[in-house]
């Protein structure tokens, strides 16, 4: 049996190897006929998985073959329409999600879910009429029900941006609206951002939401620093702050910091979307957010 299980976990740590490369096989491959190939062969294989589950409606409520009906949200992403999604897993993840914005209870995390913007002002029980200029009529709706379910919501909207996006925060969950492709993703933690102002953006909300005083600055183009200051009246021992600046440079390249007139300031280097590395350290929000963790539990232990 030991055996069996060593194998095991050689053979997925082989697996997780092969992700990786595929991943980057299909960033740098300019062979049109493999990408096409594989990206069929996947969309036929998870069709297939998709029908066997929608067949058993306790397994498609409770346990999704996909795990967090991750297709149900990649298949939005890729434009599917409504009526092309498979119904009765669409209509659990709006009852999950339902009870999740409600406060009952729900039986898978959204994490990264898709949904579309008028399946959401459903939830929330608001008429929402998705046109330009209307938008920011849209958010102020949003941010009025969600701040009635979630109390204080901090937000931010880009309406005037060539791609109109809104974002906000509630109850420590982001939320993030693609005006023009009207999808809303609830929980967004693994996507990977493209372009600096959304970059900042982000930032800048959690920094609200943390009640942090947050200074963006250019080193050089593609490469940011980020000020961060935190009040230290109950500071007593400077290693608190050492441990926790570790925790930041386990993923992060540099980070500082220095004290003065009982403020901890906090000095983190950060590349961005311009930066010529920036696919060797992607940034997720998930780590921008885990920046912001990091420091506010060392904030709850010396301010």
């Amino acid at each position: 049996m030991a055996d069996s299980n060593s194998k095991n976990q050689i053979e997925l740590k082989h697996l997780s190897d092969y992700v990786i490369n595929l991943i980057e096989y299909m960033e740098k491959s300019k062979n049109i006929e493999n990408l096409n190939f594989a990206s069929k062969r996947f969309l036929e294989l998870h069709r297939e998985v998709c029908e066997i589950c929608n067949k058993s409606r306790i397994d498609c409520s409770f346990n999704p073959h996909c795990e967090n009906r991750m297709y149900l949200s990649m298949q939005i992403d890729l434009d599917f329409t409504k009526s092309e999604l498979p119904d009765f897993c669409y209509s659990q993840h709006l009852w999950n999600l339902s009870n999740f914005l409600n406060g009952k209870t729900y039986s898978i995390e959204p994490i990264d879910v898709k949904l579309f913007l008028l399946d959401f002002g459903k939830l929330l029980e608001i008429n929402l009429k998705v046109e330009p200029k209307a938008y920011n009529e849209i958010c102020n709706e949003i941010i009025r029900k969600m701040a009635k379910l979630k109390g204080r919501v901090n937000s931010l909207s880009r309406i005037e941006s060539p791609i109109p996006y809104f974002l906000f925060i509630a109850d420590g969950i982001l939320y993030s609206i693609d005006l023009t492709k009207e999808i809303v993703t609830v929980n967004a933690l693994n996507k990977v951002i493209q372009a600096e102002q959304e970059f900042a953006d982000i930032i800048n909300l959690l920094g609200q939401f943390y009640n942090f005083k947050v200074e963006i600055g250019e080193e050089i183009t593609g490469w940011w620093y980020l000020k961060i200051a935190i009040p230290a009246k109950k500071l007593k021992n400077i290693n608190i702050i050492k441990e926790l600046n570790e925790k930041l440079q386990e993923f992060l390249e540099y980070t500082q910091f220095f004290e003065k007139d009982n403020i901890i300031n906090f000095i983190i280097d950060l590349k961005t979307p311009l930066n010529g590395n920036w696919k060797n350290r992607k940034f997720s929000i998930a780590k921008i957010k885990r920046i912001f963790e990091i420091l506010y539990d060392l904030s709850k232990k010396i301010a």
